[in-house]
């Protein structure tokens, strides 16, 4: 009685199978809409068939050898003469162009041959079934039902596109019918979105959930979805039980399966966003076979297996049936091994696989860690849920929260991450060779939401212990973060002598990566100070050993440091150069923080060369990756940005700026690093003056006057280091290298 929503594509891709196909199924998990979807098709198709289409319903039906009995009394036929009801049928329908629709074949899938058998006797019949488990008879041609699609949380959409995918228009049409004033809207839009994504597009828990919108806002639904099936109840009294819940629709498909693929399937309800075979055979108990269960777990479409890139193979579980398999774990007393093998297997994977992450073969690191990153996070959570986790498992942990936490900080992950290994260190019994890393670890993450102070206090524990221990890479690595956290609040000298620092214990005990990281935060904070020919200096080196060691991941780094070098010290087109060289090689690997700094490079030099808009739009996508990746921008940067917006704003003028900065916002990242890379001619090169900051014209206009360093510092409310930054950048772009020259060139070109 109620509508049937979408699928127009699937309706109309089927009608022309069954031009073709003699035998089709539809499988897929329980609640997917696999018996919608063929009575849809069956009212599509009636009139292509002389005979009509008859429609038969096992659901009732558990036993294979009741099949033909119930394809008997759905003709009305009657059993006579000592034959089968299956012999009765084939003669019934052996001259007849019908098409056959078999609902629910899963739990009587061993009767598939008789199928087989009437299509071969009747050669005008044609059988279309709908199972959770494949026939795998001859002729048959399989067709997945997909769930719904869904929005992308990453593009936001208006309330109209919203509604054009069939998951939201599904939720909107049952929730009218609990509740006659219920609208998708502006305001609940995207919180209707999430409702389906969690409910991973699945019709049932659609239908399900949008019923409880008599009783709670969409709001208050989301929050309950932390346990979905508790909520997913209550469907139709006269839809068929296993219907009525989600529990019971998955009940359903794993009362079918055999005892050890019953624990199979609750064992890998552990696994968060997937698993391959491999990982399946280590942390499933070694007396199954896991090959041959997942084999019947996908037949049973409790488990689906997608392609990866490489063409490696990955299982997966629906969150909803994740679900009860985790409840049905904890039932069988199960869950507390199996969630300690998980744990030790994906932290033993991540603490050998983070060893390439940075720099050199990066690509295959990364590719491999990009999806087991819940696996991780998983394991972590584990971990730290016990009160006393094992010592082994404990320093894995530990051990691997060096470099995992900057696949998290690079992933938008930084306050999971943080909040992950905040709480592995707290428990007692961690050796302090495994702690020190991850302080360092921690202390990045730290760093990157702005709390310096964590941040320092971190890596001055983690040196303290790393000399102790006489491990070089991580004094080496604690260094660089000390450094770091000085430059970003300015103190550029300390920061310089903890860098002097670790490059030497780097360079002596050849920490290839190390050394690079050092050389090129060095060559910025000398660039901060104003040193821009021994930051080039610098740079330069890093560049050749990044080259030198074949760093990959490196390279795209160094070049747009030393774009910004560039920038900051006027030269625009070598400028332009070496960060358009970076971004290109960087490109590749996403919405990463080096293309962040890349965009910002890139609009600055818009900015300087008089293309607003340009700038504004490639500020508006850089600061969205800021954003997802959660991280604050330094004292040190942030004069300079914000200095930067305010020109480009004023060249501009603040609508046009805004509608820009709007563009870049909302833009896909590719078509921004395009419009970076497009060799798009400069504005006319302005005059020297005109290039100094707003800021280094204050300055010049009161040194010109006759003011100290201290008491311009005073005016303008800077620090003398400040003010000496300012005067060198000022020498630099002026052409001059003395305080009385300056003034000269601010008297002659009526700058006072």
């Amino acid at each position: 009685l109620s509508s049937f929503i979408g699928r127009d594509a699937e309706v109309e891709h089927l009608t022309g199978l069954l031009q073709s196909v003699r035998l089709l199924t539809l499988t897929g998990p329980g609640g997917v809409g696999k018996t919608r979807l063929a009575l849809a098709v069956a009212a599509a198709v009636q009139g292509a068939y002389r005979d009509g289409v008859t429609v038969v319903s096992l659901a009732s039906v558990d036993d294979p050898a009741l099949v033909g009995s119930a394809i008997e009394t759905a003709f009305g036929l009657s059993e006579h003469g000592g034959r089968s009801p299956a012999e009765i049928v084939a003669a019934h329908l052996a001259g007849k162009e019908l098409l056959l629709v078999l609902d629910n074949f899963e739990q009587v899938v061993d009767a598939a041959p008789l199928v087989a058998d009437l299509l071969r006797a009747c050669p005008s019949l044609t059988a279309l079934v709908t199972s959770r488990v494949s026939l795998k008879v001859s002729g048959d041609q399989e067709l997945i039902v997909q769930p719904l699609m869904l929005p992308s949380p990453a593009s936001p959409a208006s309330t109209e596109q919203l509604l054009e995918y069939e998951a939201i228009a599904l939720f909107a049409q049952r929730a009218r019918e609990s509740r006659i004033d219920f609208e998708v809207t502006a305001d609940n839009g995207q919180t209707v979105a999430e409702i389906c994504r969690r409910l991973d597009g699945l019709p049932l828990a659609i239908e399900l959930a949008a019923a409880r919108v008599k009783l709670l806002p969409p709001s208050s639904l989301l929050e309950r979805l932390d346990r979905r099936l508790p909520l997913l109840t209550g469907g139709p009294r006269d839809a068929p039980a296993r219907q009525q819940t989600m529990r019971a629709a998955i009940a359903w498909s794993y009362d079918l399966l055999f005892p050890d693929e019953q624990r199979l399937f609750r064992q890998l309800s552990v696994f968060a966003g997937g698993w391959t075979l491999e990982a399946a055979e280590a942390v499933c108990g070694s007396d199954l076979d896991a090959l041959a269960g997942l084999d019947a777990l996908v037949n049973h479409s409790l488990v689906r297996q997608r392609e990866q890139p490489d063409e490696s193979g990955r299982f997966e579980m629906l969150a909803t049936i994740r679900e009860f398999g985790q409840e049905t774990l904890a039932a069988a007393g199960e869950a507390d091994e199996t969630r300690d093998r998980h744990a030790a297997c994906y932290l033993a994977w991540a603490e050998e696989m983070s060893r390439e992450l940075y720099w050199g073969a990066a690509p295959r690191a990364l590719s491999g860690l990009a999806p087991e990153i819940g696996n991780i996070q998983a394991a972590f959570s584990w971990v730290v849920s016990l009160e006393q986790p094992q010592p082994r498992i404990l320093d894995q942990a530990l051990r691997c929260s060096f470099r995992v936490a900057l696949f998290w900080r690079d992933n938008g992950l930084t306050s999971e991450g943080r909040r992950l290994i905040e709480a592995v260190l707290a428990k007692p019994g961690a050796s302090d060779e495994a702690r020190m890393g991850a302080m360092n670890g921690l202390a990045t993450l730290a760093a990157e939401q702005g709390d310096y102070h964590r941040s320092l206090e971190l890596h001055e524990e983690s040196l303290v212990i790393a000399t102790d221990f006489e491990d070089t890479l991580q004094q080496a690595w604690a260094l660089w973060g000390v450094g770091r956290a000085f430059v970003w609040q300015g103190d550029i000298d300390r920061a310089l002598t903890a860098y002097e620092h670790g490059l030497s214990i780097a360079r002596r005990h050849a920490h290839r990566e190390m050394t690079p990281q050092l050389l090129y935060f060095t060559g910025m904070a000398l660039a901060f100070r104003g040193d821009f020919d021994r930051a080039s200096e610098i740079l330069d080196e890093a560049s050749e050993v990044v080259r030198a060691a074949g760093l990959i991941r490196a390279e795209p780094l160094v070049l747009i440091f030393s774009g910004h070098v560039e920038a900051m010290r006027g030269n625009d087109r070598q400028a332009r150069e070496l960060t358009t060289a970076g971004l290109a090689m960087e490109r590749k690997y996403g919405p990463t923080r080096t293309v962040m700094t890349g965009l910002v490079v890139m609009g600055e030099l818009a900015v300087m060369g008089r293309q607003p808009e340009r700038a504004a739009t490639l500020l508006g996508a850089a600061w969205t990756i800021v954003e997802a990746t959660a991280s604050a921008v330094p004292p040190v940067y942030r004069e300079r940005y914000e200095q930067m917006v305010r020109e480009g704003r004023a060249q501009a003028g603040d609508d046009a700026w805004e509608a820009a900065w709007s563009a870049g916002r909302s833009a896909p990242l590719n078509e921004v690093i395009d419009l970076a890379l497009a060799d798009e001619p400069l504005a006319p090169e302005p005059s020297i003056a005109a290039r100094l900051t707003p800021r280094e014209l204050d300055v010049l206009r009161l040194v010109s006057t006759g003011l100290t360093d201290a008491e311009v510092a005073e005016q303008l409310f800077l620090s003398r280091r400040t003010v000496s930054s300012h005067l060198t950048s000022i020498y630099t772009k002026l052409g001059v290298s003395s305080r009385a020259a300056a003034t000269r060139y601010a008297v002659d070109h009526r700058l006072v």
